[in-house]
């Protein structure tokens, strides 16, 4: 019995062991998880950062972390998790914790430690352009990527940074031949590294044979915008006649090269959407156009056209049906499409020989035919002449994606300008116009006749609404800013009968530009061209027999608005001024201004040129013609002319001919702010209206020339047959209206001064 209780205890024990044993296994507590904070990290060398490291779970046995750096030339990590930012790299930190890990990228920023250039050697042509791009290791990873660029001999070849990007750069041989070595530095001034640029005179690859240029014509058409041709020498065509181009997407470099002895009777590329540049149409071409679609070089521009000269001349003067668009180097240039930097000197005599059955809108641009699109910094230094035998009728016509004129067929216009014929940038669909294209920076020194006579014959009258300006015939929407011309402007509309006739349309000449009427009324708030910073010291001279209506002429622009709408914001002409005389001439009624011939928005504007009427311009005090030194007339509060100056001389030849010192005439309800300075001389035959302020006035509605901020100063002296007044202190008031239909006491003359420096 005692050996069975015995036994029965030992097993007792025995299990009390295990499970004691069991219980000791429970309590070790394994690591699930570890996670590091911040997961991602951003430093510069010689920053530290902290991290920290979480255990999953908390109550885990082994709490031990082990910290580690996969690339310790990058950044390293203590014990305690601290970072150090050693250099420019990616490096990953790891803790660790029995099996676990988490982990943090650490991203370093740091200076350059190696620069390289390519590419390293370089040949180049004449005027021909490369790029020069520099690369700084670790790539990626450098605090500051900013070089600084530098040519040992500019004159050989220039170099200019990126204006984004400065490890890009460009670089441009000149005319010289020589080796020159480009160098790029990093900012601290610690790395540089160099390219050699060899200029050998003409480029190995370019086309140097009239064979190979037309070998070139053959597959332009397969060009992409990857290809990029060139000139390397004059190409002499020795009478050939070159095939045109119909379509280009590649970059064709002239390298200012010259196209000599050529018979060109198409535009050399009919469609442009690449790059044209640095090609010279030299003045022993023989230009002989097909048809009356016309330009030497692009027919169609909806890529760039920059660089590029036209020295010879360009005649037509066959009758064609179609529309007449020319232009010395572009005919079309659409909204996509950008000419810059262009020049022509080769006359333009277009001679149209037709009969008003024919469909002609003579379009005809110095430069540029028409545009929808950019035209910049370009110039015509050559003679422009349109000269239409006859009245001719016209349709409208669309060339690729730009609309030319889209106008009822009654009503277009002759449009003759001296860089550009017509600027049309409007949706005419939706009816809205459009600001976001221009003329910038363009000149005319260029002498522009267009004789377009009036007919006497109903069904002949339609054509006589001619736009000729000096740098573009027709603004519609756009805007022109920094444009100068010194080209003598003569629109000739004399009938040659002596006489007025009535409905033959409207006449537009100015200095710098003309808009287009028929805009006008294509929607409420549609947006005229600003015109700003813009200069005319050419003559321009109007000469027309027609009763429909006024005949604008103006220093700048014809007619800036329409007077008729005097709540409309129309064009806004800023800093510009006149230096040319301005003529009115013939037997038609004339509104002629310095700066404008009808009215609209001025601010610091000011003329210097003489303004003109003729002897037999019609001249009679409710219906005649006025003139003005700034405009010729002024009416509602969306018309201000604010600062302007006003020196030119006034001329009136013929008795009831009216003339304004400032304004030609003050209409209805001049409410806008009218201010600046008038000293000139006015000479007119007796029975003539002039004022120094204004030549008439016939508004009702209380009104001052003059604010307190910016005061009318008047001056000046009036000759009337030979008598000459000189305006003083005492006198001035009394002479600066000529005639005043206005009620008595509606001015207010306070802010009227008078001018006596």
């Amino acid at each position: 019995m005692n050996r069975i209780v015995k036994l029965s205890f030992a097993v007792l024990l025995a299990a009390a062991a295990i499970s004691s044993c069991k219980e000791k296994e429970e309590e070790i507590v394994v690591v699930r998880a570890i996670e590091v904070s911040p997961k991602t990290l951003e430093m510069n060398a010689g920053d530290t950062e902290a991290l920290s490291a979480v255990i999953t779970p908390s109550n885990a046995t082994n709490q031990d972390i082990t910290w580690s750096s996969s690339n310790s030339e990058v950044a390293t990590v203590s014990d305690a998790g601290i970072v150090s930012a050693i250099s420019g790299g990616r490096a990953t930190i790891t803790a660790k914790s029995g099996t676990k890990t988490g982990t943090c990228e650490v991203v370093v920023k740091g200076p350059a430690t190696a620069i390289t250039i390519k590419p390293e050697t370089l040949e180049l042509g004449y005027a021909e352009s490369a790029t020069l791009t520099v690369t700084l290791e670790p790539d990626g990873y450098v605090l500051d990527n900013t070089v600084t660029w530098k040519s040992e001999s500019p004159e050989i070849v220039s170099v200019e940074a990126d204006a984004s990007n400065s490890l890009i750069a460009k670089i441009k041989a000149g005319k010289t031949k020589g080796s020159v070595k480009i160098t790029a530095t990093t900012k601290d001034g610690k790395l540089s590294a160099s390219s050699t640029v060899t200029v050998s005179g003409v480029s190995d690859n370019g086309m140097k044979t009239a064979e190979e240029f037309l070998a070139f014509v053959e597959t332009a058409g397969d060009l992409t915008e990857n290809d990029d041709v060139k000139l390397a020498a004059d190409i002499d065509f020795a009478g050939q006649n070159i095939p045109q181009i119909l379509s280009f997407k590649g970059t064709f470099n002239g390298q200012n090269f010259s196209i000599k002895n050529a018979v060109i009777t198409d535009a050399l590329f009919a469609s442009n959407e690449g790059t044209v540049k640095n090609l010279v149409i030299d003045k022993s071409c023989k230009i002989e156009p097909i048809s009356g679609e016309f330009a030497p070089l692009v027919l169609v521009n909806k890529g760039i056209v920059s660089g590029c000269t036209n020295n010879a001349l360009i005649k037509y003067d066959e009758s064609q049906n179609g529309y007449v668009l020319f232009g010395g180097l572009v005919a079309a240039n659409t909204r996509e499409g950008s000419v810059e930097d262009c020049v022509n000197n080769g006359n333009l005599e277009i001679g149209v020989t037709a009969d008003n059955e024919k469909t002609l809108a003579p379009t005809v641009g110095g430069v540029v035919g028409a545009t929808a699109g950019f035209v910049r910094n370009c110039t015509n230094n050559a003679a422009i002449s349109h000269n239409p035998s006859t009245a001719v009728l016209a349709k409208a016509g669309v060339i690729g994606e730009f609309v030319v004129n889209t106008a009822n067929a009654v009503n277009i216009p002759f449009q003759v300008g001296g860089v550009i014929g017509v600027f049309v940038n409007s949706d005419r669909e939706n009816k809205v116009a459009l600001t976001d294209r221009g003329v910038e920076g363009c000149k005319n020194t260029g002498e522009i006749t267009v004789i377009a006579p009036c007919v006497n014959t109903a069904e002949k009258t339609a054509c006589c609404r001619p736009y000729v300006a000096g740098i573009v015939g027709i603004m519609s929407g756009g805007y022109i800013k920094d444009c100068e011309n010194t080209g003598k402007v003569h629109l000739n509309s004399d009938s040659g009968l002596g006489t007025v006739l009535g409905g033959n349309k409207q006449h537009f000449a100015a200095g710098i530009y003309c808009v287009n009427q028929n805009d006008y009324t294509i929607a409420n708030g549609f947006a005229y061209p600003a015109c700003t910073n813009c200069v005319n010291r050419g003559d321009v001279t109007l000469t027309t027999d027609s009763n429909d209506g006024y005949q604008y002429i103006g220093g700048i622009s014809s007619q800036m608005d329409m007077e008729a709408d005097a709540t409309a914001t129309g064009c806004k002409m800023i800093g510009c001024s006149n230096y040319g005389k301005i003529l009115g001439n013939g037997y038609g009624k004339i509104r002629a201004g310095g700066l404008t011939g009808g009215t609209g928005w001025m601010e610091n504007c000011k003329n210097y040129g003489t303004v003109e009427l003729g002897p037999n311009v019609v001249a009679n005090h409710n219906t005649g013609s006025f003139i003005g030194n700034l405009g010729c007339y002024v009416r509602g509060d969306k018309h201000p002319i604010i600062n302007c100056e006003a020196y030119g001389d006034l001329v009136l030849t013929a008795p009831k001919q009216m003339a304004g010192g400032f304004l030609g005439c003050m209409g209805p309800f001049p409410t806008a702010e009218i201010s600046g300075i008038v000293n000139c001389t006015i000479k007119a035959p007796a029975e003539c209206s002039v004022g120094m302020f204004s030549g008439y006035c016939n508004a009702n509605d209380d009104w001052t020339p003059g604010t307190p901020e910016h005061p009318m100063y008047v001056a000046g002296k009036i000759i009337i047959d030979g008598v000459e007044t000189v305006l003083t202190a005492d006198n001035y008031l009394q002479y600066c209206i000529g005639w005043d239909k206005s009620e008595p006491g509606k001015h207010d003359y306070s802010n009227c001064k008078f001018y006596n420096k």
